[in-house]
C-alpha cells in the first residue's frame, strides 16, 4: 500500500506496531526492586539502601535516606520484619 492511499489509522498502526513489545522492558530495564532495597557494590561491599519508584521512575542507587517523589516523601522501613523482607540489588561495573 502506498503512503498516498494509506489512511491515518492504517499509518498509525504501521508506525506503532513494535512499540507495545518494546515498552515493558523500558519501564525498569535494570530489574530494580520496587521501593527501598539493600544495595551491594560491585566489589561486594555494603552500599546502604537504594530506592526505585515504578510510577515516576526515580532511582536513587545507594545511600537513600528520605526520597521525595510523586508528591510525597518515602522513608525507609524501620520495623524488623519489614527490613527482613527487603530485597537486595547488586550494582554492576560497566
Amino acid at each position: 500500500m502506498s503512503i498516498a492511499t494509506e489512511s491515518l489509522d492504517q499509518m498509525y498502526e504501521r508506525l506503532t506496531a513494535g512499540i507495545e513489545a518494546f515498552n515493558p522492558g523500558q519501564d525498569n530495564p535494570l530489574k530494580l526492586p520496587i521501593g527501598f532495597h539493600y544495595v551491594v557494590s560491585a566489589r561486594g561491599e555494603d552500599a546502604g539502601l537504594g530506592f526505585f519508584c515504578e510510577r515516576c521512575k526515580i532511582h536513587v542507587p545507594h545511600h537513600a535516606e528520605a526520597v521525595k517523589h510523586c508528591g510525597t516523601v518515602s522513608t525507609p522501613p524501620t520495623g524488623f520484619f519489614a527490613r527482613r523482607r527487603m530485597k537486595t540489588f547488586r550494582l554492576r561495573m560497566y
